[in-house]
């Protein structure tokens, strides 16, 4: 479970990247996050029920389960994420944005893109 704590750093990393607009709505996303994520340290604690020891297997069940359902949402949003940048690779196209141009109607370069 040790582990679990070094993944949250990664998955803080990603949705700060992950997250566009601007940086209110950035702050605001990441404080939903970590509200969140630490909400499962809150009810992680009623996981271990003294009558269920000393082996605990329903705990690490459910334990599992939470993080299968962890990674389940995190390949969901990756998944979703390639679709958006398909997405946004088709309008660059359609407004004839390339990898060195600038854009004909804003002047700016539409190149950002979720990072996957």
């Amino acid at each position: 479970m040790a582990q679990m704590k070094c993944g949250t750093i990664g998955l803080y990393a990603w949705a700060s990247v992950a997250t566009s607009g601007s940086a209110a709505k950035r702050a605001v996303a990441l404080a939903l996050i970590n509200t969140l994520g630490q909400s499962g340290n809150i009810v992680g604690a009623y996981f271990w029920v003294k009558a269920w020891g000393p082996t605990y297997n329903e705990s690490f069940a459910l334990c599992a389960l939470a993080s299968s359902a962890s990674i389940s949402v995190c390949f969901f949003m990756r998944k979703n994420f390639r679709r958006l940048n398909r997405e946004m690779d088709l309008d660059d196209e359609v407004c004839g944005f390339d990898d060195h141009d600038h854009g004909p109607r804003t002047g700016k370069l539409s190149r950002w893109r979720y990072h996957t």
